[in-house]
């Protein structure tokens, strides 16, 4: 894991290099606020869940019946905040801009940005259900070879298409994660639900909440925090 992160954080750096050098300064920084918003918006959507999940799914791994319910639970929680997020964030794309730019010029951009936001919110309870079923070798593998997948795909996206293609590259960033994790456990992926689970999950979606109302509230002040300094650099200079 220790590795893994390490080569996740080496590619990052190349990859911020090659965008400066693709973009300019003014395009680095375009992309550093439009990253921090969608980071906000999704610490925002996701409510804990990524941290909560993994919780949740450990207690619950000894009984298999139990471990059934405890992902059906996550994942209908994931799906629904992923779509609530996703379309908050489109639906207030116009004032987001405004608040981060001081203009309406970037409206249509971040309004795209609401896929980044919704697939970052999935890939998120994706590592979570890695984690707590100690898959340590497909955790590492996710955040290693997702992050090169998001790093090349996006590097080519801007070298096509320059400024116009920081969103996709964004959105690019989760994808890739969220796709790696899915080819190496495919099993984490799929809902078992039977006749009765509903009125089983409601205390699980309880407990999910509970545990990530905290880390939620921590999680949104610190990007936040990146997103106001950015959006305040954008605006003055």
């Amino acid at each position: 894991m220790g590795s893994a992160t390490v080569g996740s954080i080496v590619i990052g750096l190349v990859r911020t290099k090659i965008f400066a050098l693709l973009l300019g300064p003014a395009g680095i920084g375009l992309f550093g606020l439009f990253q921090s918003i969608v980071q906000a918006a999704a610490s925002a959507s996701q409510l804990g869940l990524n941290v909560a999940g993994v919780v949740l799914l450990a207690d619950r791994a000894a009984e298999p019946d139990q471990a059934r319910r405890a992902k059906n639970a996550l994942w209908i929680a994931t799906i629904i905040a992923a779509s609530a997020g996703g379309l908050l964030f489109w639906a207030f794309r116009h004032p987001l801009a405004r608040l981060a730019t001081g203009s309406e010029q970037y409206s249509d951009s971040i309004g795209w940005l609401a896929l980044g936001v919704a697939l970052t919110v999935v890939a998120g309870s994706f590592t979570a259900a890695l984690q707590a079923r100690r898959r340590t070798g497909d955790l590492a593998r996710a955040t290693l070879w997702g992050a090169f997948v998001a790093a090349t795909a996006g590097i080519a996206l801007v070298y096509a298409m320059g400024a116009g293609g920081i969103v996709a590259a964004l959105i690019a960033i989760p994808a890739g994660i969220l796709f790696v994790a899915a080819l190496r456990a495919p099993d984490l992926a799929r809902m078992e639900c039977r006749s009765g689970d509903l009125r089983q999950m409601v205390p699980l979606w309880n407990q999910l909440l509970k545990t990530g109302a905290v880390l939620w509230a921590t999680a949104l002040a610190g990007t936040a925090t990146q997103v106001a300094a950015r959006a305040i650099i954008a605006r003055q200079a």
